[in-house]
């Protein structure tokens, strides 16, 4: 992650896979700048680690909301498995809400205390073309 960016993704197309760091002031251009990258990778039905152990929300209420609504929107179009890093409690209520409206889709998802424990709960899981017995890639 390079210094000032408190939202750092890897697509891995290789292994179906997208890991997502969030260290630091997230704001709602990061996360759509985050989103853009994944849908123009065509990886949306990807396996999706998101650590957010050192996440701070940098949004308001509204930018928050504007925010859900979009992914909330895109539920329709197939997601992959999510597992999710979240920090020692309390946990930030507009997290809570964000990560309600993530839940809403057709997927699994877990939320983990560490990385490690989240990377290996997928590693278990299909990829996307073994989930739709499609070849692979």
């Amino acid at each position: 992650m390079g210094e000032g960016v408190a939202l750092d993704w890897t697509i891995d197309s290789g292994n179906k896979l997208v890991v997502v760091v969030a260290d630091g002031p997230v704001t709602r251009l990061d996360v759509e700048r985050c989103l853009a990258a994944v849908r123009g990778a065509d990886a949306s039905a990807y396996r999706k680690l998101l650590d957010c152990s050192k996440l701070i929300l940098a949004m308001d209420d509204i930018n928050l909301l504007e925010l859900g609504s979009r992914i909330r929107a895109r539920h329709h179009q197939p997601v992959g498995p999510l597992a999710v890093v979240l920090p020692q409690p309390p946990l930030d209520a507009r997290l809570g809400r964000l990560l309600g409206i993530m839940a809403m889709a057709d997927r699994p998802i877990r939320i983990f205390k560490n990385r490690t424990a989240g990377r290996r709960w997928l590693s278990r899981l299909p990829t996307p073309a073994e989930a739709t017995n499609e070849p692979a890639d």
